[in-house]
């Protein structure tokens, strides 16, 4: 990223756009975010990352094309692996470096309940933007953030906490980490990028149960090449 300024604080300043957006969105509406537009996410993270780096090190766009990005960074691809980056479609942020070249895309979902298509889907699109035009693209790093929520549960786990901490972070970064998820572009992925899983987790009393919801984040990074 920009001197001064390390993509590795970025999965920090994402889940706090998220957790300022649920304490907008309660105040607001009295409800948790999963009852909240995704939008919402989206201005609150933008804001976040607006706030911590100086104007000088960055632009932030939200919902630029993915083509036109892709063509800024020097990564367009055209053929048959481009179709998992649904190039017709947006990313929901793009932060770039002072000069406008794209360095990082994020992507946010509001709620997610399970670790299915709704998440490969854009998770696929984060690793094909990356590994895009080879040592060409500027882009460097992917974000996947999310929020989630669970009631007191009734098997396997304590607590409400215990279950999101279990589920979103211990399991699934073993599972994103093996890359298996990612079937045919497993060896691909592999080989060319690394992932990590970021949460914070917090519980409040519903009644007299203690619930728990989490902003969590994914973060998929090149390796050097």
């Amino acid at each position: 990223m920009s001197k001064g300024f390390s993509s590795a604080q970025l999965p920090a300043l994402v889940l706090g756009g998220i957790e300022s957006a649920f304490d907008e969105w309660l105040e607001m509406s009295g409800e948790w975010l999963q009852s909240a537009p995704e939008y919402l996410l989206t201005v609150n993270v933008a804001q976040a990352l607006k706030a911590a780096i100086p104007v000088a090190q960055r632009t932030l766009l939200m919902e630029p094309h993915v083509a036109s990005t892709l063509a800024d960074a020097g990564g367009i691809q055209r053929g048959p692996k481009a179709a998992k980056l649904r190039s017709g479609g947006r990313y929901d942020i793009v932060l770039g470096h002072g000069n406008g070249l794209p360095r990082a895309v994020i992507e946010l979902k509001n709620p997610l309940w399970a670790r299915g298509l709704a998440a490969r889907h854009d998770l696929d699109r984060i690793c094909h933007s990356l590994l895009q035009g080879k040592a060409k693209t500027q882009l460097y790093t992917g974000l996947f953030a999310f929020y989630t929520s669970s009631a007191p549960p009734v098997t396997k786990d304590t607590t409400a906490k215990e279950r999101l901490e279990r589920k979103w972070v211990t399991e699934w970064q073993r599972t994103l980490q093996s890359w298996a998820w990612a079937e045919a572009n497993q060896s691909r992925y592999e080989k060319h990028l690394k992932v990590a899983v970021t949460a914070n987790i917090h519980e409040r009393d519903v009644g007299k149960s203690k619930h728990a919801w989490a902003a969590v984040c994914v973060q998929i990074t090149r390796k050097p090449r």
